[in-house]
């Protein structure tokens, strides 16, 4: 018998190619794909094997059914990856499919705690320049799969006098 030696036709439907996804703790990224062989006498899909080039394997099976499944998005790293679904039929042939992956991270996240007026919490605030010292007081998060890897902080503020027209740059804060 002679083995027929066309490798299986392989595609991946989602994610779609350019794909940018925004990372979150609790969301799933769907993967779908097809498999198939049309080697004649009866030859089947062996083994698919789902890759990403920054985390390594996200799924292997031995059918095309392992072509479908999601991923938490807390186990994707951050940043550009190859996904490549490959094939093997039972004959051994092979064929594979990428697309282009791109998952960002989550803003980082400020609040302003209080502002204080030489060394007081107001209300309201009315600062006579030259005069008052003020103290901010602020916290932010970083809520990606970082954690805390904010490393630039600025405080700038925009004066009613003005109309908010302009920013003023305060400088940096400190964590």
């Amino acid at each position: 018998e002679t083995l027929d030696k066309r490798p299986p036709t392989v595609r991946i439907d989602s994610p779609e190619d350019g794909t940018i996804a925004l990372w979150d703790p609790i969301a799933e990224l769907r993967f779908s794909g097809t498999a198939q062989d049309g080697d004649e006498g009866g030859v089947r899909i062996d083994s698919i094997l789902w890759m990403s080039s920054l985390d390594g394997i996200l799924k292997s099976g031995t059918s095309s059914q392992e072509a479908n499944f999601k991923v938490p998005m807390d186990q994707l790293s951050i940043g550009d990856h190859v996904i490549t679904l490959s094939a093997w039929d039972d004959e051994g042939d092979s064929s594979s499919a990428q697309v282009d992956l791109t998952v960002e991270g989550l803003p980082p996240v400020a609040h302003i705690d209080s502002v204080l007026v030489n060394g007081t919490g107001l209300r309201t605030l009315i600062v006579r320049a030259g005069m008052d010292t003020l103290t901010f007081l602020g916290s932010d998060a970083d809520l990606d799969e970082y954690g805390d890897s904010i490393l630039v902080r600025t405080w700038s503020y925009s004066s009613e006098s003005e109309g908010y027209a302009s920013e003023h740059d305060l400088g940096e804060g400190q964590s």
